[in-house]
């Protein structure tokens, strides 16, 4: 940052799911999302824990069976309480997890997308969420 220049670094979001009957919903949210989200954030689709990054900040928006709107989880304990849909679901809260107790210098915040959703109807709460976890 010399000479006053300032690096600007857009904050990742990270679509999680699956091609799994109902994990999809993430995918499609995000397809929705990628006009109105344009220049605001860089949109991910993610499948594997493995492409999650190990440092920096990210949202994570995924889908969450046992909650009835989209949600906000600060901590990794609270998402993973609501884990349950596949051994897929279990990575990622795993993975969260190890990454946390390994003291990696990631900062996650997860938006839930309850499990049953359908992407029209659930867009435009995820926009307002992730506008607000942007700030």
């Amino acid at each position: 940052m010399s000479d006053g220049i300032q690096l600007f670094t857009m904050k990742k979001v990270i679509f999680f799911g699956s091609e799994v009957s109902g994990d999809e919903t993430a995918f499609r949210v995000m397809e929705l999302l990628k006009p109105k989200m344009k220049g605001k954030a860089e949109l991910l689709r993610c499948e594997s824990v493995y492409d999650i990054p190990e440092e920096g900040e990210v949202v994570i928006v995924d889908v969450v069976k046992g909650i009835e709107k989209v949600s906000v989880f600060m901590d990794i304990e609270a998402f993973s309480y609501f884990r349950s849909m596949s051994a897929h679901d279990l990575d990622l809260g795993t993975h969260l997890k190890i990454m946390k107790e390994m003291g990696w210098p990631l900062k996650v915040r997860i938006i839930g997308i309850p499990f049953g959703s359908k992407a029209e109807d659930v867009a435009d709460d995820v926009r307002k969420e992730l506008e607000d976890q942007l700030k």
